[in-house]
């Protein structure tokens, strides 16, 4: 679920779609009426990104497209060109700046992707394999990304890309 808290066309809405790559669930939960609506399908196996002025983006892995959501028509619209990659799960981020991230989830690289726009991507090797969890806060400029198969988080700098990591959190069921 993606939370967008600051365009007035997205005001106290909340979208959902599925991970699951095939699943076209897209959805938009209004805070005000308390009504989940279903919208046109969208297919994604990637979280949505939001930008500190509330535009939703998505990465369409089918056509290897950066898209971004047009609420009043509930349509899709081109940017860029995507990574290229075909996640199972995957990440897509975006900073202040304009700066596309994004992590591919599926176990085979611990890159992580970035574009500063035209659809030309980049990417710089992380010290772990990036898994599809992961949060930009537009107000500290601060982007953490999960582990694979691990509870652990990382800190990246979405600048210089330097990584700083933290102790994975308590399995609860471990504790006695």
């Amino acid at each position: 679920m993606v939370l967008i808290p600051v365009s007035p066309l997205f005001a106290g809405k909340v979208y959902y779609t599925s991970l699951n790559s095939g699943a076209s669930t897209f959805a938009v939960y209004d805070t005000s009426t308390n009504i989940w609506t279903s919208l046109n399908p969208y297919d994604t196996s990637t979280q949505m990104a939001v930008d500190a002025s509330g535009n939703l983006y998505a990465y369409n892995s089918n056509s290897n497209a950066i898209e971004l959501y047009n609420p009043l028509t509930d349509s899709w619209s081109f940017v860029m060109a995507g990574p290229g990659t075909t996640p199972s799960f995957g990440n897509l981020e975006i900073t202040n700046s304009g700066r596309f991230l994004y992590t591919d989830g599926s176990p085979v690289d611990n890159l992580l992707y970035y574009s500063d726009g035209g659809g030309v991507w980049n990417t710089t090797a992380l010290p772990f394999q990036p898994n599809a969890q992961g949060d930009y806060d537009p107000t500290t400029n601060q982007y953490v990304i999960g582990e694979w198969v691990t509870n652990t988080a990382h800190l990246v700098d979405p600048t210089t890309f330097a990584v700083t990591s933290f102790l994975p959190a308590v399995n609860p069921s471990s504790e006695h």
